[in-house]
């Protein structure tokens, strides 16, 4: 029985492909062998990551925060005689409250007490009464803010007014003072917002006398200030920028020229692989300084704004 010519030729062309795959047996074979060879020193030459322009770690600066204003009243006109008011009695909490009705009347809110400017203004009268002298400044050159600084009030600014001499009450002390240029600015400044009081009765130049302490003050915390911790974090991601980015210099330097003479491609790949995981690591520090940078520049541009509108 005759074969059909259908079956025939798929067995022909089996045998064609058969010879041919066996002649090119050897080509077939160095072609994998080169293929894999590409194949594989692709994958041990990964590329090198470029680390990051390291930031700039220019960082604003506060704005110098304390001032002192302050305003001594003349002891000649504005001394009270010693035998014109037998028994005068003045208070703090008082003179406080007459203060504030002259604020009041002028359409500015009242100062609110502080037991630390209480402390400063008795600290001022004590130290007046013991040393003998009627002045801002202290024979050692002391002033209300160095007492400030001394008692840890934090201030902005710091206004002081004096008196001296037995003035009839509360209210016509807090009025010889609005009297005075200075002192009335000193009263009815608007950005004071704290005020502590002190008046004593003692012996003064051998005669029993009454002073009188105002302190106003600008509390710092009405302009709060830059968080000094970043600037710590700032300084110490600089550091370690330092440190990262010679590092990483120095292996980069070894990496290129062992690119093109290593033989070992497994080792020279897991350099390149702990190399690159330097550079994330740089990297994401850099991210993380340039936050820390724009945070704290932040903070201090509002400071520096929130101080000028107190000067």
């Amino acid at each position: 029985m005759a074969k059909s010519p259908f079956l025939i030729l798929p067995l022909i062309l089996l045998i064609i492909i058969a010879n041919i795959a066996n002649f090119y047996k050897e080509d077939i074979e160095n072609i994998k062998d080169t293929l894999y060879w590409v194949i594989h020193r692709i994958s041990l030459n990964p590329e090198v990551i470029e680390p990051l322009q390291k930031p700039s770690t220019r960082i604003e600066t506060p704005t110098k925060t304390t001032t002192e204003t302050p305003k001594t009243i003349s002891t000649t006109p504005l001394r009270a005689t010693h035998n014109e008011i037998p028994n005068p009695t003045l208070t703090a909490p008082q003179i406080i409250e007459w203060t504030n009705k002259e604020r009041r009347n002028q359409g500015l809110d009242p100062l609110q007490e502080n037991a630390t400017l209480n402390l400063i203004a008795t600290k001022k009268i004590e130290d007046m009464f013991r040393r003998q002298y009627f002045a801002h400044i202290s024979p050692s050159s002391t002033s209300a803010g160095d007492i400030a600084r001394e008692v840890g009030y934090e201030f902005i600014s710091i206004g002081e007014n004096l008196a001296l001499g037995n003035f009839k009450n509360e209210e016509a002390l807090v009025a010889a003072w609005m009297g005075s240029e200075g002192h009335r600015a000193n009263i009815l400044k608007p950005t004071y917002a704290e005020i502590g009081v002190a008046a004593k009765r003692s012996i003064f130049e051998g005669r029993l006398t009454w002073m009188s302490v105002q302190i106003f003050g600008i509390p710092q915390s009405l302009c709060p200030h830059p968080n000094e911790l970043t600037r710590t974090y700032i300084e110490q991601h600089d550091a370690s920028l330092t440190g990262l980015q010679e590092t990483l210099e120095a292996q980069k330097e070894a990496l290129l020229k062992e690119k093109e003479t290593t033989e070992d491609r497994n080792a020279y790949s897991e350099k390149v692989r702990e190399y690159n995981m330097l550079v994330n690591e740089y990297n994401n520090l850099i991210g993380e300084t340039r936050k820390l940078i724009d945070t704290y520049n932040s903070e201090t541009r509002a400071y520096n704004d929130c101080l000028s509108t107190y000067h």
